[in-house]
């Protein structure tokens, strides 16, 4: 995934990746980009190693269950496919 941020996107960063994968519109980008950063301790504009990711993140449970065992992976509950149908 982070591979395909950097050569289709030339995306290389938590703040870029989070802003194309969670969309102001949708989101609280920018929330989500500091609450990520914190999380990890990896500053939002540090350019992440793209051969030994430092951690896998997604807002969907099903998405992470076969990085989970190689990798660090985090839950971000946001998004469009987390909101409360209430």
């Amino acid at each position: 995934m982070l591979m395909t941020y950097r050569t289709k996107y030339n995306i290389k960063t938590i703040d870029g990746i989070i802003r194309k994968f969670s969309p102001t519109n949708e989101n609280n980008t920018e929330g989500i980009i500091i609450k990520l950063s914190n999380m990890t301790g990896i500053e939002k504009h540090k350019v992440l190693n793209i051969l030994k990711p430092h951690i896998f993140f997604d807002d969907q449970l099903n998405h992470l269950e076969p990085s989970a065992s190689v990798l660090p992976s985090v839950h971000v509950p946001f998004g469009v496919a987390n909101k409360d149908d209430a």
